[in-house]
């Protein structure tokens, strides 16, 4: 579920919450607004320090692997972990593509 959809139900949510109390409506309501607030300042955040040139922070890194596609990985020349189809991001990092997998899994937990 997008953030958008969720913030939808919150406020659907508070809508009927708030017909009973308008307190715990209003406080719903809060909460959303803060949280897409937050997701803005996320979002602004990111494009500064790409405007500016600095390095990616940690926060920039975890939201770009969120936010990156999934796939599955094969090899025919190297034994992939996990080897059930796990789907794991591709991530791109300043025009470099990176992936998470395990290699020689089997080597090192005999």
């Amino acid at each position: 579920m997008s953030y958008r959809m969720g913030i939808a139900f919150v406020c659907f949510i508070a809508f009927i919450v708030a017909t009973f109390n308008p307190f715990w409506g209003l406080l719903i309501v809060g909460f959303a607004v803060v949280y897409v607030l937050l997701k803005i300042q996320e979002t602004v955040e990111g494009i500064q320090h790409k405007a500016l040139g600095l390095p990616l922070n940690e926060i920039l890194i975890h939201t770009i692997v969120q936010t990156s596609r999934t796939f599955y990985h094969e090899s025919e020349t190297l034994k992939l972990y996990p080897h059930n189809q796990a789907k794991y991001p591709l991530v791109t990092l300043e025009g470099e593509y990176y992936i998470q997998t395990r290699l020689f899994y089997n080597q090192l937990c005999s």
